[in-house]
């Protein structure tokens, strides 16, 4: 027989429904798709096209704050993200198994689904260190279901979406397992009760009775918040530890009538899930439900075929019971050792089912994530320093471009001094070149009748800006920086022999004791308006991001290289701050400059300690229209001197 859910959940989907007024007409039948209603004849070009400005529309109308980026990923099998950044899967668009409305439908439910956990997940309480990765994924799939259920709740409209995605990822993907151990099968039904009640195997359920019936008074409902939902995980597990430790036997008896009903469930269950979905999100299909009809009556003529067999049948009583039932096997005992075991292979065989793993630096995805690009836009370069290509903003870039495009001309002169070559031709000399004005004094052996040719060049020069995105930077700071960045690169877009570097930087923001570097302008990143979604963040480990910040752009470059550094110059991260912060910095600018093919020169911005005490070079920007001549000035006076210059 089939499987009753635990929370009252109905149809193929298993989606938590609204449980307010009806009035609101949320239960109304839908039939087909549900995002054709808002994108009817979506054909592949759309869909590729559109899929982001949707997802955007729904981050609007959920009121989640648009300085969550949305980030969609072409290669990855599964949506996360770290609450900052929602990173969803396009996986499914390449599946011409359905029809691109029920793609749309799937990718947004996944889009949804990472947007609750931005509304209602404690991001502290997913990144805590567990004890194996099944506990994780045990709580991460109670926390799933739980913000779904709040979605559903304050969003109704959205169950739609959310259904869809489940349906798709747990039945339409997702190949039931061979027959396997009570371990196995204990551990796989209990994700099954939580997230997907179709796949459940009754057959089990009914051998591990006992555990079960403990299991659902812990399971009552999903918790108010992530701790309880993760404190419900760990309820569960220490139940399997004592269960398996020493194992009650199972039911004496089964009847045989049962193991034949069980193997039928998986496909009169689904029709029968199929009418109460009717009832919940309203896909409805006349030739099913004739199908259905029809089944019903036979099953109700073998019903009465049987009773009219046993009627007539000559045994009866005891005998007619015993020969009907087969006796169970006894129930395997497991160490916890082996219990972690199978709960690790299983977390791994689950872990494409899990449709959000919710933090990018969880153990549970670091293996897969770490050692490779993040759909091309993070990256992992060191143990706590992320890279990350920053999107377009196109608007805010065009705005800060016109309060500084009058200094553009001005600084591009400046800077073409870097580039100058000079042609010598030297006369009067021993050997060289025959200087045919000097054919007579050559006919009476004269020795200095040659001249010789050489030029005077720079070397070349490349550019690099480094920005502080701390929270110190903010208002005024921030916006200041934005435009002088954006200044600069205008400036080097017309100077085509010099490549241009723009990074950002800031700490603790993902995770305490990380750096994350924000790549505007590289050979990685070419969008054109990038800096304009400069921004002030967290803190800043400044002595980090200029010596990592270095190593990357030295890997794009041998030219010598002019590296400006904006910021206020406070220094203040986890572990690093105040005094030994600034002579960190120091330290970093004397190693790097110590080289002799870089110069790095602050640009500050209200400095909380000197400028002096961290840099060797700098320049104070005091205000925005004044600042490009000072900054001209200083490059004349100063900094072009310190390149070396080569004879060829």
């Amino acid at each position: 027989m089939s499987f009753t859910d635990w929370f009252g959940r109905k149809g193929k989907n298993y989606t938590s429904t609204y449980k307010g007024s009806t009035r609101l007409g949320w239960d109304t039948k839908v039939s087909g798709s549900y995002s054709s209603f808002f994108a009817p004849d979506l054909n592949k070009r759309k869909l590729l096209r559109d899929s982001y400005r949707h997802a955007c529309d729904i981050r609007d109308i959920m009121d989640i704050p648009r300085s969550i980026r949305i980030q969609l990923n072409v290669d990855a099998e599964t949506s996360c993200t770290d609450g900052k950044t929602v990173i969803v899967s396009t996986k499914v668009y390449d599946d011409n198994k359905i029809d691109n409305n029920v793609k749309l439908d799937v990718f947004l439910g996944t889009t949804i689904h990472e947007f609750s956990h931005i509304l209602y997940t404690d991001m502290a309480e997913i990144r805590k260190n567990r004890p194996n990765k099944f506990l994780f994924n045990l709580f991460n799939t109670i926390e799933d279901e739980r913000i779904e259920y709040n979605t559903t709740q304050n969003y109704p409209g959205y169950a739609n979406f959310i259904g869809q995605a489940k349906y798709y990822y747990f039945d339409l993907l997702y190949k039931k397992a061979e027959k396997q151990d009570d371990l196995m099968d204990v551990l796989q039904n209990i994700l099954y009760i939580v997230r997907y009640p179709a796949r459940v195997d009754t057959k089990v359920i009914y051998r591990h009775q006992v555990l079960f019936d403990k299991i659902k008074k812990v399971l009552c409902d999903f918790g108010n918040n992530s701790k309880e939902a993760y404190d419900k995980a760990e309820k569960i597990y220490k139940l399997l530890l004592d269960y398996f430790k020493f194992p009650p036997p199972p039911p004496e008896e089964q009847q045989e009538g049962d193991e034949e009903q069980d193997q039928s469930d998986s496909s009169e269950g689904q029709s029968d899930s199929g009418e109460g979905q009717e009832g919940s999100d309203g896909s409805s299909d006349p030739q099913n439900s004739k199908q259905s009809s029809q089944k019903q009556d036979s099953k109700d003529n073998e019903g009465s075929d049987k009773n009219s067999k046993t009627q007539s049948s000559p045994k009866s009583g005891s005998d007619e019971g015993s020969a009907g039932k087969k006796k169970q096997e006894p129930i395997k005992a497991y160490t916890q050792e082996e219990i972690k075991q199978a709960a690790e292979k299983l977390a791994e065989q689950m872990r494409r089912l899990i449709t959000s793993n919710t933090s990018l630096n969880s153990n549970e995805i670091k293996d897969e994530w770490d050692s490779k690009e993040i759909a091309d836009e993070c990256k992992q370069i060191k143990d706590d320093v992320f890279i990350v290509k920053q999107e377009d903003y196109e608007r805010r870039y065009k705005a800060d471009f016109d309060t500084v495009k009058q200094h553009i001309n001005g600084l591009v002169n400046t800077f073409s001094k870097f580039f100058v070559e000079q042609e010598y031709r030297l006369t009067g000399m021993r050997r060289g070149v025959l200087d045919t004005n000097k054919l007579a004094e050559a006919y009476q052996a004269v020795e200095t009748v040659y001249s010789n040719k050489f030029k005077r060049t720079t070397p070349g020069l490349d550019v690099c800006v480094l920005i502080d995105e701390s929270g110190s930077m903010s208002g005024t700071n921030i916006a200041s920086a934005r435009k002088c960045a954006i200044l600069l690169n205008e400036v080097f877009l017309r100077l085509k022999q010099c490549d241009f570097y723009v990074y950002g930087h800031t700490a603790d923001n993902r995770h305490m004791g990380e750096v994350t570097i924000n790549v505007y302008r590289d050979h990685w990143n070419r969008n054109r308006y990038a800096l304009g979604k400069v921004e002030s963040y967290s803190n800043n480990k400044d002595s980090v991001a200029i010596e990592e910040t270095y190593k990357m752009v030295r890997k794009q470059t041998s030219k010598p290289l002019l590296m400006f550094v904006i910021s206020d110059g406070a220094p203040n991260a986890y572990g690093l701050r105040g005094q030994p912060a600034v002579e960190e910095v120091k330290k970093v600018v004397n190693r790097i400059e110590s080289n002799g093919d870089t110069l790095v020169c602050q640009i500050a911005i209200k400095s909380h300690f000197r400028p002096q005490d961290m840099f060797n070079h700098y320049v104070v920007m005091t205000n925005m229209n004044t600042f490009p001549s000072d900054l001209s000035g200083y490059v004349m006076n100063t900094l072009i001197s310190k390149l070396k210059r080569v004879d060829v």
